[in-house]
């Protein structure tokens, strides 16, 4: 088996993730008011989002990241037995709670504030998992995966949405490929 060797400040990421949660607490403020939903129209993020989401979830749903909730529109809610939303940004929680209480949207949402590397779930809870460009924020791949997969039930589906390697998500991306490998047997 292949290993590979993490970059320096991957390593201190993982060793701090008090700084990287704080890191984005402050990036989350004005985010969604900074990434229109026109940007995501023309780049073609949100045909990806609704074909995954609409076409594939389904039953017992935790949606990782969950942010601002971008997603929430593209539920086809016959097919979803309960939703949940976890996040670690305390200002998306609340944005979600206020939104739940004003226009009564997110209502059938479970929305908790946790961390995607360490959840309250028991082991097999989830019949599907949801995560958009959400693993680009984890500063540890190989726990946030390990996570992901505990709380899904086997034959369950994990659906990933993610940008792409950057020159600063290259130790990420190795993990994500090595990782997929092995789930396909191929690794």
């Amino acid at each position: 088996m292949k290993s590979f060797q993490l970059s320096q400040e991957y390593q201190m990421l993982k060793s701090n993730p008090n700084f990287y949660h704080t890191l984005h607490e402050q990036i989350a403020i004005g985010f969604d008011e900074k990434l229109t939903d026109k940007d995501e129209k023309e780049s073609g993020i949100t045909d990806l989002r609704k074909s995954l989401i609409s076409k594939h979830a389904q039953g017992i749903v935790l949606e990782t990241c969950v942010g601002s909730s971008r997603n929430y529109e593209f539920y086809e809610m016959n097919k979803i037995k309960k939703l949940y939303g976890i996040d670690w940004v305390t200002h998306y929680i609340e944005k979600l709670n206020q939104r739940a209480a004003e226009d009564n949207v997110q209502s059938n949402m479970t929305v908790l504030n946790c961390d995607i590397h360490k959840t309250p779930f028991d082991d097999n809870s989830f019949d599907t998992l949801v995560d958009t460009f959400g693993l680009e924020c984890s500063y540890d791949v190989v726990k946030a995966w390990a996570e992901m997969k505990r709380i899904t039930k086997k034959g369950g589906k994990i659906l990933l949405i993610e940008r792409g390697q950057g020159y600063w998500m290259t130790d990420t991306f190795k993990v994500m490929q090595k990782a997929s490998l092995n789930l396909a047997g191929r690794g």
